[in-house]
């Protein structure tokens, strides 16, 4: 790639997806690939076709290193505005916020999750893998929900948005909404330490409270 670069090539070609480099990268985890196109400064907020960002994808993917870098990118180049919409863009097809990808993403939290093995719900021990095989796919799914949850994380603490109110849509698929569906305590109390109200309502006037209390 970076003799590509240097060789001139225009790296700003996409596909009929609206697929750029940096879209390709970024799901594919090429670690080294992002950090040399933000290095050259390659517009983050192009869209694919699905209305997808490059940090959005990251996100999507369980790419944490990813998130952390573009987050570092960010902070650097010290532009709050540009930093906002990255940060806060919501997908105009699914209504979700990059933070609502991850959480999504992230397994359950709390006790009506029980146990997750390879995306079931299991509540005893019967009912668990017993051969290597099944034990070690268990392992995987839940480091790639540590994942997750680490990017819910690190979006959180750097101003990520835990709600959002222009449509009815956006009100329900709200990141404080979907942590309190999957039992995220964690989240949900780091979401209050930087700023977030637990009095906001969703599109039938629920409020998160009231969510977790059904």
């Amino acid at each position: 790639m970076k003799i590509l670069v240097e060789a001139g090539i225009d790296i700003f070609c996409k596909n009929k997806n609206k697929v750029n480099v940096l879209h390709l990268a970024v799901s594919r985890n090429h670690i080294n690939i992002v950090e040399m196109l933000l290095d050259s400064d390659f517009p983050l907020d192009l869209e694919t076709i699905d209305g997808m960002t490059a940090f959005q994808l990251a996100a999507y993917n369980g790419h944490s290193e990813i998130i952390r870098i573009i987050i570092n990118y960010l902070k650097k180049h010290d532009n709050p505005e540009f930093t906002d919409l990255i940060l806060n863009k919501v997908n105009p097809y699914s209504n979700l916020s990059t933070l609502a990808y991850a959480i999504l993403n992230c397994g359950d939290g709390g006790a009506k999750g029980d146990q997750l093995f390879l995306g079931k719900k299991v509540s005893d021990k019967k009912n668990k893998p017993k051969d290597s095989k099944a034990a070690d796919s268990a392992e995987a799914e839940n480091l790639k929900f540590a994942e997750y949850l680490d990017i819910s994380k690190q979006l959180i603490e750097n101003g990520a948005q835990s709600y959002y109110s222009e449509t009815d849509e956006q009100k329900d698929f709200s990141p404080i909404f979907m942590a309190v569906q999957k039992e995220h305590q964690d989240l949900l109390e780091l979401m209050c330490d930087h700023g977030s109200s637990l009095t906001v309502k969703n599109s039938v006037g629920m409020t998160p409270l009231m969510f977790a209390a059904e």
